[in-house]
């Protein structure tokens, strides 16, 4: 990592200031202006700066031996993982960045199929995202009661009369057709927290997609602030905060796997751990 190897040149360069001020410190008090408890202060440090030095370089060479390890395990861990798993992705809001580079590179390693992508605008706009289904039978009336009701059309997926009429209002991007169901789906968020009506339209949605009884996964990079992951929590999604990192990828695969562990996994809180249990993949059968 940057920070270590940069930590472990910082070090070589004090241990080398340390040894140039001996020198000069054993070449003054040859004069008589340096006292013997001054030269045995930097004697000490010396050693003291060869040991952090010693150490340093210690953990560059182990992480750079764990990160050769994780590039010549990765492939095959991710080999075949989710197989032809139907995945759905739901971005609130773009389809952007490295969230959505770490989710296509999960789907495609694991060799899973991403069957449906809808990314959605926000805020909404309470008024005219309701009108656009009040015709329809058994219209919602609430902002809460639609986003339920487009959570669980997303999974089931067949007719879905509700995500037809807000498309031109709701949805910035879409990918993939609504006919088949799907096996899993992982949520994203690359907006603000929202407030107000789009708060509550969200959580009906989140509810909707938490009661359709299949894997929903939210996902994160490292470095999102503010981070979305206790609102995941909240709604009993499994949680992946470093989908930007292999070790995120692998984590979001094995969630997104049938019968697969659910829980919180990454590296931003040391309470939860960086990886599920990593089964082997079964190999196909002739």
């Amino acid at each position: 990592m940057f920070d270590l190897r940069y930590h472990a040149v910082s070090l070589a360069a004090v241990f080398i200031f340390f040894v140039i001020g001996i020198l000069v410190g054993v070449g003054i008090s040859g004069r008589g202006v340096l006292g013997e408890r001054e030269r045995l202060s930097l004697e000490a440090d010396v050693e003291q700066a060869e040991r952090e030095r010693d150490v340093a370089e210690r953990r560059v060479a182990e992480q750079e031996a764990l990160e050769e390890y994780e590039r010549e395990t990765y492939p095959a861990v991710m080999d075949r993982r989710l197989g032809d798993r139907r995945v759905g992705v739901l971005y609130v809001g773009s389809a952007e960045g490295a969230v959505a580079t770490g989710i296509q590179e999960t789907i495609d390693r694991a060799d899973g199929s991403l069957t449906r992508m809808r990314a959605l605008r926000l805020p909404i706009v309470t008024g005219e995202l309701l009108r656009t289904v009040a015709d329809l039978p058994d219209a919602p009336n609430t902002v809460e009661d639609l986003g339920r009701a487009l959570g669980a059309e997303l999974v089931d997926g067949g007719d879905t009369p509700l995500w037809d009429a807000v498309a031109t209002v709701l949805v910035e991007e879409r990918d993939g057709g609504s006919s088949q169901p799907l096996d899993a789906v992982v949520i994203a968020r690359t907006v603000e927290p929202q407030r107000g009506q789009s708060a509550r339209f969200l959580a009906g949605l989140y509810a909707g997609l938490a009661g359709a009884g299949v894997p929903i996964v939210g996902v994160e990079t490292t470095d999102a602030e503010p981070s979305a992951i206790p609102t995941y929590w909240s709604h009993g999604f499994s949680t992946v905060d470093h989908v930007d990192t292999a070790p995120g990828r692998v984590a979001l695969a094995v969630l997104l796997e049938d019968g697969g562990p659910r829980g919180a996994y990454g590296t931003k809180d040391e309470d939860i751990p960086v990886l599920p249990a990593v089964d082997p993949v079964a190999p196909p059968v002739d």
